[in-house]
């Protein structure tokens, strides 16, 4: 049995023993504290079985009417089946690689890259049930807006079949949401949303939701912006909220008048189930 008392003799032998067992004792409750509890750096580092996620969106005119922040504008639509299928450009011009981050048909995590032909889609390699991210990983700007989504089509999709965009001049998605991969367990560590410009007066209502596998949207957390004073609000978790395999998680704003461009985001860890 452990005992924490110091010897009771002066033997510099006696000492010394009880010098190290203490010490090592201290280095083993270290390593476990470490093992159970990694550190941001670790986890951007590359530590097995935990990675991150950083999520921001924009929407650059929301009105009275609860829309999703996202570069599509409106509300977002989540697919029930792995139908996201092409990638195509406003422009006949672009003809670079596109990266497309998403989940497949089994909800596992696929990033894969597409040459695009300018006004005629390209088809993905994987199908997906969701897309959350895509970037242009080329060294030539594009000319036009490129879009994601269900089918095939030329120039753009429709509203309905839209489900990722990238603006002319930003070369990548902005998209406040998110969906959790199969096999991990999501931990929200914080939120953030402010809006931009455009509005010198007005308030702004910015809501988070999560939507576990066959349920419905809840409101996680709600909180108001000021166009004339308080224009950003953070939020930090503490502890983390949970979410599932296959939660969908989104952030939503609604103005009291018109035209409020808005950014928000999220953060998460994601570690191995």
């Amino acid at each position: 049995m452990y005992d924490p008392s110091p010897p009771s003799s002066v033997d510099p032998l006696d000492l010394s023993r009880y010098t190290y067992d203490e010490l090592q004792r201290i280095r083993d409750a270290i390593n476990v504290l470490s093992e159970g509890s990694p550190t941001m750096l670790d986890i951007s580092k590359g530590i097995p079985g935990h990675s991150y996620i950083n999520k921001f969106g924009r929407n650059i005119d929301i009105d009275t009417t609860l829309e999703d922040v996202w570069d599509g504008g409106g509300t977002y639509t989540f697919s029930t089946t792995a139908d996201i299928s092409d990638v195509v450009s406003s422009s006949a011009s672009d003809t670079f690689i596109v990266e497309v981050q998403g989940l497949d048909t089994n909800w596992d995590l696929v990033v894969q890259e597409v040459t695009l032909t300018g006004t005629t889609s390209a088809a993905l390699t994987t199908s997906l049930i969701r897309v959350f991210r895509m970037r242009n990983i080329s060294a030539t700007a594009a000319i036009g807006t490129i879009q994601c989504g269900v089918g095939s089509t030329t120039t753009s999709f429709s509203a309905a079949n839209l489900r990722a965009q990238i603006t002319l001049g930003f070369e990548q998605t902005l998209m406040a949401v998110y969906s959790i991969p199969r096999g991990k367990t999501g931990y929200v560590t914080n939120y953030w949303a402010n809006i931009n410009k455009g509005n010198a007066t007005g308030a702004l209502d910015v809501t988070t939701y999560t939507r576990s596998f066959g349920g419905v949207f809840r409101v996680g957390l709600t909180t108001g912006l000021i166009a004339a004073g308080s224009s950003h609000f953070q939020h930090r978790w503490e502890p983390y909220p949970a979410l599932e395999e296959k939660t969908d998680l989104k952030i939503a704003g609604i103005g009291s008048t018109n035209n409020f461009d808005v950014s928000a985001g999220f953060d998460l860890i994601l570690v191995d189930n």
